[in-house]
């Protein structure tokens, strides 16, 4: 199914401003490495367009991509005001097919 890459980051912004983030991060979407950045890119744009300054703003959504990248599984997250808590899982058996 083709994501909607504007409509996503407007639904993002509007979870921001609702308060507490990330309430959209626990619905199943999945993003390439690629549609995550723009999707950073979008978000940024459409919050530098209303006046804010945007530094540093990172997308949960792309820990799912990344996570195969580093073998493990994500199994929970927080996006905190300037950290992230992660619960992962180590998954050897994914890191025993790679190539060296």
């Amino acid at each position: 199914m083709p994501v909607d890459l504007p409509e996503l980051a407007r639904m993002m912004v509007a979870d921001l401003d609702a308060g507490p983030p990330n309430r959209l991060f626990g619905r199943p979407t999945t993003l390439t490495v690629e549609q995550a950045y723009a999707l950073q890119t979008e978000i940024a744009r459409l919050r530098e367009g209303r006046g804010e300054r945007v530094i540093g703003y990172k997308i949960g959504q792309r820990l799912q991509t990344l996570a195969g990248l580093f073998a493990v599984d994500v199994l929970g997250f927080t996006v905190m005001t300037n950290h992230i808590h992660l619960v992962l899982r180590i998954r050897p058996d994914m890191a025993d097919r790679w190539d060296d």
